[in-house]
């Protein structure tokens, strides 16, 4: 358990982020990631803050994270969502064109969110 919810959690450039704001956000991103036990969801993004909501998010929903590399090419991230067959796609403004053709690729109906 935290003790004091205002200590920095994450330090992302010039920003301190709390345990408190933290947690919040995870919360959110929680509303927005599936909540059925198992479920798989991908991230596609560069190292940033919302990569860390998305993934304590689909923890606390008990799902499966299946984090993918951010250089990956479309055909990379297509043989991933048809093998892992997620229920939705967590991804960065910067990846979401990739993330798309790759859904388009692989010929699945996933739900992309952007964590920017």
């Amino acid at each position: 358990m935290i003790k004091n919810l205002h200590k920095t959690a994450i330090i992302a450039g010039e920003r301190e982020v709390s345990y408190s704001e933290t947690l919040g956000r995870i919360n959110l991103f929680a509303q927005h990631t599936p909540t059925e036990r198992g479920s798989k969801t991908v991230i596609l993004s560069e190292n940033r803050e919302g990569w860390i909501y998305a993934f304590f998010a689909i923890w606390q929903n008990k799902g499966i994270a299946v984090p993918v590399d951010a250089s990956s090419t479309v055909a990379d991230v297509a043989y991933i969502l048809r093998d892992c067959q997620p229920s939705c796609i967590w991804t960065s403004k910067e990846k979401a064109e990739v993330a798309r053709q790759a859904v388009q690729e692989a010929a699945l109906e996933t739900k992309l969110m952007l964590i920017d």
